[in-house]
């Protein structure tokens, strides 16, 4: 686009030089440019303004372009975030399994403690009860 104006303005400049050659009377031409201002200045104005409008409009595209995809981002994120919590508690709930599964067996010379016995079945069905949950949450963002 600016190519376009900057020919056209060379154009225009080297028609004004061509007059000015062929024009005996300074006069003459001192009215020929003052018209030719008269023409050019409000094109020249009116293609600024119209360049104005459209690095506006080109920059609000952009900037909904960045919330997009920042907002895709922040979306990610958290989902990574939850993924990290969920693995850190199944990690937990593991350590606690491994635990107690020694105590509940007969390597102790039989000694099982009953807390341990109580402890990891319902250790087991939250272990469960999570990976649950996670399968469904994957199964609905998918």
């Amino acid at each position: 686009m600016s190519i376009i104006v900057f020919f056209a303005g060379n154009v225009f400049l080297g028609a004004a030089s061509l007059i000015w050659e062929l024009t005996p009377e300074p006069k003459k031409f001192s009215v020929f440019a003052a018209a030719f201002g008269n023409i050019v200045g409000p094109f020249y104005a009116a293609l600024a303004f119209g360049g104005l409008i459209w690095t506006i409009h080109i920059q609000q595209r952009e900037s909904t372009e960045t919330r997009e995809q920042l907002a895709k981002a922040a979306r990610v994120q958290g989902a990574q975030v939850k993924a990290a919590r969920d693995s850190a508690r199944l990690i937990a709930m593991t350590a606690l399994v491994n635990y107690y599964q020694p105590r509940t067996s007969d390597a102790f010379g039989g000694a099982i403690s009953s807390e341990a016995k109580r402890k990891v079945p319902e250790i087991v069905q939250k272990i469960e009860g999570l990976l649950t949950e996670i399968e469904n949450q994957r199964d609905s963002e998918e």
